[in-house]
Protein backbone atom coordinates (compact mmCIF):
# COMPACT_ATOMS: atom_id res chain seq x y z
CA UNK A 1 0.00 0.00 0.00
CA UNK A 2 1.73 3.41 -0.79
CA UNK A 3 1.64 5.64 1.85
CA UNK A 4 0.57 9.18 0.98
CA UNK A 5 1.59 12.95 2.39
CA UNK A 6 -1.70 12.70 5.28
CA UNK A 7 -0.90 8.98 6.25
CA UNK A 8 2.56 10.03 7.39
CA UNK A 9 1.20 13.20 8.84
CA UNK A 10 -1.43 11.49 10.89
CA UNK A 11 1.28 9.17 12.27
CA UNK A 12 2.95 12.02 13.69
CA UNK A 13 -0.09 14.13 14.77
CA UNK A 14 0.40 13.06 18.28
CA UNK A 15 -1.85 9.86 17.80
CA UNK A 16 0.47 7.73 20.13
CA UNK A 17 -0.29 10.13 22.64
CA UNK A 18 -4.13 9.87 22.54
CA UNK A 19 -4.91 9.31 26.41
CA UNK A 20 -5.67 5.49 27.33
CA UNK A 21 -8.98 4.53 27.48
CA UNK A 22 -11.40 1.45 27.76
CA UNK A 23 -12.33 0.48 24.26
CA UNK A 24 -15.79 -1.37 22.94
CA UNK A 25 -14.61 -5.09 22.32
CA UNK A 26 -16.26 -6.99 19.98
CA UNK A 27 -15.60 -9.84 17.23
CA UNK A 28 -18.35 -8.91 15.37
CA UNK A 29 -16.84 -5.40 14.15
CA UNK A 30 -18.10 -5.14 9.88
CA UNK A 31 -16.49 -2.94 7.60
CA UNK A 32 -17.87 0.31 7.99
CA UNK A 33 -20.08 1.53 4.70
CA UNK A 34 -21.58 4.94 6.09
CA UNK A 35 -19.83 7.61 8.13
CA UNK A 36 -21.94 9.89 9.64
CA UNK A 37 -19.64 13.16 10.90
CA UNK A 38 -20.73 16.07 12.84
CA UNK A 39 -19.37 19.56 11.76
CA UNK A 40 -18.88 21.98 14.30
CA UNK A 41 -16.50 21.32 16.98
CA UNK A 42 -15.47 17.82 14.82
CA UNK A 43 -14.84 18.38 11.28
CA UNK A 44 -14.58 22.08 11.31
CA UNK A 45 -11.57 23.87 13.28
CA UNK A 46 -12.39 27.22 15.80
CA UNK A 47 -12.65 29.07 12.14
CA UNK A 48 -15.67 27.07 10.51
CA UNK A 49 -12.67 25.28 8.17
CA UNK A 50 -12.72 22.41 7.36
CA UNK A 51 -9.23 20.40 9.12
CA UNK A 52 -7.76 19.93 5.91
CA UNK A 53 -6.36 16.04 6.33
CA UNK A 54 -9.25 15.07 7.82
CA UNK A 55 -11.13 16.64 4.67
CA UNK A 56 -8.70 14.70 2.20
CA UNK A 57 -9.39 11.42 4.01
CA UNK A 58 -13.28 11.65 3.66
CA UNK A 59 -12.82 12.46 -0.13
CA UNK A 60 -10.55 9.33 -0.35
CA UNK A 61 -13.12 7.59 1.42
CA UNK A 62 -16.45 9.14 -0.44
CA UNK A 63 -14.21 7.89 -4.13
CA UNK A 64 -13.79 4.48 -2.74
CA UNK A 65 -17.81 3.89 -2.08
CA UNK A 66 -18.00 4.88 1.33
CA UNK A 67 -21.36 6.94 1.86
CA UNK A 68 -20.36 10.32 3.77
CA UNK A 69 -22.78 11.72 5.60
CA UNK A 70 -22.82 15.72 7.21
CA UNK A 71 -24.74 15.35 10.32
CA UNK A 72 -25.01 18.77 11.87
CA UNK A 73 -27.73 21.31 13.39
CA UNK A 74 -26.59 23.84 10.85
CA UNK A 75 -29.05 24.68 8.25
CA UNK A 76 -29.41 23.13 5.17
CA UNK A 77 -27.90 25.67 3.28
CA UNK A 78 -25.10 25.53 5.64
CA UNK A 79 -24.62 22.09 5.61
CA UNK A 80 -24.53 22.20 1.88
CA UNK A 81 -21.70 24.84 1.90
CA UNK A 82 -19.68 22.70 3.88
CA UNK A 83 -20.44 19.82 1.62
CA UNK A 84 -19.46 21.03 -1.55
CA UNK A 85 -16.21 22.56 -0.16
CA UNK A 86 -15.66 19.13 0.96
CA UNK A 87 -16.04 17.84 -2.62
CA UNK A 88 -18.24 15.12 -1.97
CA UNK A 89 -22.25 14.73 -2.86
CA UNK A 90 -25.08 12.80 -1.18
CA UNK A 91 -26.85 12.25 1.70
CA UNK A 92 -26.98 15.38 4.66
CA UNK A 93 -28.60 15.17 7.55
CA UNK A 94 -29.47 19.20 8.44
CA UNK A 95 -31.73 20.78 11.24
CA UNK A 96 -30.50 18.98 14.11
CA UNK A 97 -32.15 15.66 12.58
CA UNK A 98 -35.25 17.99 11.16
CA UNK A 99 -34.06 16.82 7.64
CA UNK A 100 -32.43 14.71 5.33
CA UNK A 101 -31.70 15.94 1.84
CA UNK A 102 -29.44 13.85 -1.00
CA UNK A 103 -27.30 16.07 -3.19
CA UNK A 104 -26.68 13.56 -5.66
CA UNK A 105 -30.23 12.75 -6.80
CA UNK A 106 -31.87 16.13 -5.71
CA UNK A 107 -34.25 14.52 -3.44
CA UNK A 108 -35.22 15.14 0.15
CA UNK A 109 -35.54 11.87 2.08
CA UNK A 110 -36.47 12.59 5.30
CA UNK A 111 -38.40 15.77 6.87
CA UNK A 112 -39.90 17.08 9.82
CA UNK A 113 -41.96 20.38 9.86
CA UNK A 114 -44.20 22.44 11.96
CA UNK A 115 -47.63 22.50 11.36
CA UNK A 116 -49.12 25.51 9.02
CA UNK A 117 -51.09 26.69 12.31
CA UNK A 118 -48.53 26.70 14.32
CA UNK A 119 -45.68 28.53 11.66
CA UNK A 120 -48.58 30.87 11.16
CA UNK A 121 -49.10 32.15 14.59
CA UNK A 122 -45.35 32.71 15.66
CA UNK A 123 -44.75 34.84 12.33
CA UNK A 124 -48.08 36.98 13.19
CA UNK A 125 -46.61 36.99 17.06
CA UNK A 126 -43.21 37.62 15.94
CA UNK A 127 -44.05 40.47 13.14
CA UNK A 128 -45.94 42.32 15.78
CA UNK A 129 -43.62 42.25 18.42
CA UNK A 130 -40.56 43.04 15.86
CA UNK A 131 -38.77 39.84 16.37
CA UNK A 132 -37.19 38.82 12.74
CA UNK A 133 -37.31 35.19 11.88
CA UNK A 134 -36.19 33.51 9.11
CA UNK A 135 -38.14 29.95 7.92
CA UNK A 136 -36.90 27.05 6.43
CA UNK A 137 -38.54 25.48 4.05
CA UNK A 138 -36.03 22.61 2.26
CA UNK A 139 -33.13 21.78 -0.32
CA UNK A 140 -33.75 23.92 -3.61
CA UNK A 141 -36.47 26.50 -2.02
CA UNK A 142 -36.40 29.81 -0.97
CA UNK A 143 -35.85 30.51 2.30
CA UNK A 144 -38.64 33.13 4.01
CA UNK A 145 -38.14 36.36 6.26
CA UNK A 146 -40.88 38.03 8.32
CA UNK A 147 -38.87 41.29 7.62
CA UNK A 148 -36.35 43.05 4.68
CA UNK A 149 -33.08 40.68 5.17
CA UNK A 150 -30.94 42.17 2.69
CA UNK A 151 -31.49 43.44 -0.68
CA UNK A 152 -32.18 40.10 -2.11
CA UNK A 153 -35.77 40.10 0.03
CA UNK A 154 -38.60 40.45 -2.81
CA UNK A 155 -42.22 39.97 -2.56
CA UNK A 156 -41.52 36.14 -3.10
CA UNK A 157 -39.75 35.38 0.01
CA UNK A 158 -41.39 38.37 2.20
CA UNK A 159 -43.93 36.90 4.54
CA UNK A 160 -46.51 39.39 5.13
CA UNK A 161 -48.84 38.39 8.93
CA UNK A 162 -52.25 39.43 7.36
CA UNK A 163 -51.83 36.87 4.98
CA UNK A 164 -52.63 33.17 5.42
CA UNK A 165 -49.43 31.75 5.71
CA UNK A 166 -49.12 28.62 3.15
CA UNK A 167 -45.69 26.61 3.86
CA UNK A 168 -45.00 24.62 6.68
CA UNK A 169 -41.11 25.02 7.73
CA UNK A 170 -38.23 22.89 8.80
CA UNK A 171 -37.01 25.33 11.14
CA UNK A 172 -37.53 28.96 12.35
CA UNK A 173 -34.89 31.04 13.21
CA UNK A 174 -34.58 33.94 15.45
CA UNK A 175 -32.21 36.80 15.11
CA UNK A 176 -31.33 38.85 18.32
CA UNK A 177 -30.07 38.69 21.85
CA UNK A 178 -33.22 40.58 22.79
CA UNK A 179 -35.74 38.68 20.32
CA UNK A 180 -34.37 35.36 21.85
CA UNK A 181 -35.23 36.66 25.13
CA UNK A 182 -38.51 37.74 24.06
CA UNK A 183 -39.49 34.32 22.22
CA UNK A 184 -38.46 32.39 25.11
CA UNK A 185 -40.57 34.44 27.47
CA UNK A 186 -43.97 33.85 25.10
CA UNK A 187 -43.83 30.93 23.85
CA UNK A 188 -41.78 28.32 25.98
CA UNK A 189 -39.36 26.02 25.23
CA UNK A 190 -41.83 23.82 24.28
CA UNK A 191 -45.67 23.62 23.09
CA UNK A 192 -48.08 21.67 20.46
CA UNK A 193 -46.17 21.53 17.48
CA UNK A 194 -43.15 22.94 18.42
CA UNK A 195 -39.29 22.87 20.60
CA UNK A 196 -37.29 25.98 21.09
CA UNK A 197 -33.34 25.39 21.24
CA UNK A 198 -31.06 28.30 22.45
CA UNK A 199 -27.32 27.73 21.02
CA UNK A 200 -24.95 29.49 23.05
CA UNK A 201 -21.93 30.53 21.11
CA UNK A 202 -18.51 33.06 22.05
CA UNK A 203 -19.94 35.73 20.52
CA UNK A 204 -23.33 35.10 19.99
CA UNK A 205 -26.93 33.08 20.98
CA UNK A 206 -28.70 31.69 18.56
CA UNK A 207 -32.71 30.39 18.80
CA UNK A 208 -34.44 27.56 16.58
CA UNK A 209 -37.65 26.50 16.37
CA UNK A 210 -38.27 22.87 15.50
CA UNK A 211 -40.48 20.49 14.96
CA UNK A 212 -40.83 18.24 18.81
CA UNK A 213 -38.10 15.86 19.77
CA UNK A 214 -35.62 15.76 15.75
CA UNK A 215 -32.52 14.04 17.01
CA UNK A 216 -30.02 13.00 14.16
CA UNK A 217 -30.12 9.83 15.30
CA UNK A 218 -33.79 9.96 14.07
CA UNK A 219 -32.59 10.73 11.06
CA UNK A 220 -29.91 8.71 10.63
CA UNK A 221 -31.41 5.77 11.26
CA UNK A 222 -34.35 6.66 8.45
CA UNK A 223 -32.00 7.10 6.04
CA UNK A 224 -30.17 3.73 6.73
CA UNK A 225 -33.22 1.98 5.84
CA UNK A 226 -33.65 4.02 2.39
CA UNK A 227 -30.50 3.45 1.55
CA UNK A 228 -29.96 -0.04 2.96
CA UNK A 229 -27.69 0.43 5.33
CA UNK A 230 -27.51 -1.84 8.27
CA UNK A 231 -26.42 -0.03 11.69
CA UNK A 232 -23.80 -2.41 12.15
CA UNK A 233 -21.73 -0.60 8.99
CA UNK A 234 -22.44 2.71 10.10
CA UNK A 235 -19.61 4.75 11.79
CA UNK A 236 -21.04 8.15 14.06
CA UNK A 237 -18.40 10.57 14.54
CA UNK A 238 -19.53 13.65 17.14
CA UNK A 239 -18.43 15.67 20.39
CA UNK A 240 -21.95 17.30 21.55
CA UNK A 241 -25.44 16.75 23.29
CA UNK A 242 -26.74 16.01 19.95
CA UNK A 243 -24.63 13.33 18.62
CA UNK A 244 -24.44 10.91 21.83
CA UNK A 245 -27.88 9.40 20.38
CA UNK A 246 -26.23 9.18 17.02
CA UNK A 247 -22.90 7.86 18.92
CA UNK A 248 -24.74 5.32 20.77
CA UNK A 249 -26.84 3.69 17.95
CA UNK A 250 -23.73 3.26 15.60
CA UNK A 251 -21.88 0.32 15.10
CA UNK A 252 -18.83 2.05 15.96
CA UNK A 253 -18.96 5.39 17.63
CA UNK A 254 -16.24 8.01 17.69
CA UNK A 255 -16.58 10.63 20.43
CA UNK A 256 -13.93 13.87 20.51
CA UNK A 257 -12.25 14.26 23.34
CA UNK A 258 -12.61 17.97 23.89
CA UNK A 259 -16.43 17.05 23.64
CA UNK A 260 -19.33 15.82 26.05
CA UNK A 261 -18.42 13.27 28.76
CA UNK A 262 -21.34 11.31 27.68
CA UNK A 263 -20.39 11.06 24.20
CA UNK A 264 -17.54 9.24 25.50
CA UNK A 265 -19.43 7.01 27.39
CA UNK A 266 -20.70 5.13 24.13
CA UNK A 267 -17.94 5.66 22.12
CA UNK A 268 -15.97 3.04 21.14
CA UNK A 269 -13.04 5.04 20.16
CA UNK A 270 -12.54 8.80 22.17
CA UNK A 271 -9.73 10.86 20.37
CA UNK A 272 -7.27 13.44 22.10
CA UNK A 273 -8.65 16.26 23.41
CA UNK A 274 -6.63 18.99 21.51
CA UNK A 275 -8.61 19.97 18.65
CA UNK A 276 -5.55 21.12 16.81
CA UNK A 277 -5.05 17.68 16.23
CA UNK A 278 -7.42 17.12 13.71
CA UNK A 279 -9.58 15.06 15.68
CA UNK A 280 -11.65 13.25 12.73
CA UNK A 281 -8.18 11.79 11.11
CA UNK A 282 -7.68 10.26 14.57
CA UNK A 283 -10.52 8.45 14.34
CA UNK A 284 -10.71 7.17 10.85
CA UNK A 285 -7.12 5.85 11.59
CA UNK A 286 -8.52 3.52 14.49
CA UNK A 287 -10.76 2.24 12.70
CA UNK A 288 -8.66 1.08 9.81
CA UNK A 289 -5.85 0.21 12.33
CA UNK A 290 -9.58 -2.27 13.51
CA UNK A 291 -10.23 -3.59 10.17
CA UNK A 292 -13.01 -1.45 9.95
CA UNK A 293 -11.59 0.74 7.01
CA UNK A 294 -9.70 0.89 4.20
CA UNK A 295 -7.53 3.91 3.84
CA UNK A 296 -6.00 3.09 0.13
CA UNK A 297 -5.90 5.99 -1.70
CA UNK A 298 -8.36 5.66 -4.88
Amino acid sequence: MRLTNWYFFALIVGISATRDIEMVESEDWIMIRLISCDLDGTLLDEHECIFPESGKMLRNLFRNGTIIVLATGRSWRSALNIQQQLGIVGPIIAHDGGYVFDTSRNLELYKRIIPRPIAGSILHWGTQHQVKIRYYLGYGKPVLYNFAYDASTTSETLLHPSSPINVEPLEMYIFGETEIEKTVTQLGYQGFGYEINVFPHPDYRKLTINPPAVNKVHALSALCSLVGVDRQEVMAIGDGDNDIQMIKWAGTGIAMGHGVAECANFAAYVTSNQVIEEPVLQGLIWASRQGLLSLHAG
